[in-house]
């Protein structure tokens, strides 16, 4: 009686996990990324978009539009990884200054592993 209570409640929550929480592979979730690259990005496939809808043109003001706004996210996105790295770096060298080992190496282990809870 128990065990098949136990079973049907543990049934119950593996049915519920699939259906309501999400699955996403390590370093799906980018601790470093913001509204502002959202807003690149959408700004970039919007440009993108509109360049296909006019032929793609190889010149004129739409293929520049289209560059520029692809540009500008990639070298954003390059910012913000870049500055990440950077303050992870700088967070280590704090917890090993201050000789916090249990948070230098919950924070090392963030930075070799890509799945980071900041």
């Amino acid at each position: 009686m128990v065990n098949a209570l136990f079973l049907r409640i543990i049934n119950a929550l593996h049915v519920n996990a699939d259906s309501f929480v999400p699955r996403a592979k390590p370093g799906f979730y980018k601790h470093w990324w913001d509204n502002a690259l959202s807003d690149l990005k959408e700004r970039s496939i919007d440009a993108h978009k509109l360049w296909k809808i006019c032929g793609c043109p190889h010149n004129g003001d739409i293929f520049l539009q289209m560059k520029q706004a692809k540009i500008a996210y990639k070298q954003a996105i390059k910012a913000r990884r870049s500055s990440a790295d950077t303050c992870i770096s700088n967070e280590l060298h704090d917890l090993l200054m201050e000789k916090d080992m249990v948070n230098f190496w919950k924070t090392l282990g963030c930075k070799i592993s890509t799945q980071c809870e900041l």
